[in-house]
């Protein structure tokens, strides 16, 4: 859980706006995860049934499945910034001598 929180802090800070929903969703149902867990632990710890804090991790679960599915990238435009390709839609070549001496491969 720790992993998924510190990515979707990441994500959330480093993707265009369209994809801040899911993001800030995941990292919103992340947390509440956390905490729900917790309860879970210490319901089992002192022996009760956790019936409230099982609802709570099943929906929980479906939302941070929705908040991926809604962070995901759906269009060949926005493949662009999984790929590595940070042209931001520029189309024109770059000039030859644009990083080319210090070792970079043109783009």
């Amino acid at each position: 859980m720790l992993v998924l929180l510190v990515v979707t802090v990441v994500g959330a800070r480093r993707v265009p706006s369209r994809w801040y929903v899911g993001f800030r969703l995941l990292l919103l149902a992340v947390a509440c995860h956390l905490l729900v867990a917790g309860w879970h632990f210490w319901e089992h710890y002192n022996l009760r049934d956790p019936l409230v804090p099982h609802l709570l991790l099943a929906i929980l679960k479906g939302v941070m499945l929705a908040a991926v599915v809604t962070a995901t990238p759906t269009t060949t435009t926005s493949i662009s910034i999984w790929s590595g390709d940070h042209s931001h839609g520029r189309t024109e070549p770059r000039p030859p001598s644009q990083g080319a001496d210090r070792g970079f491969r043109n783009v």
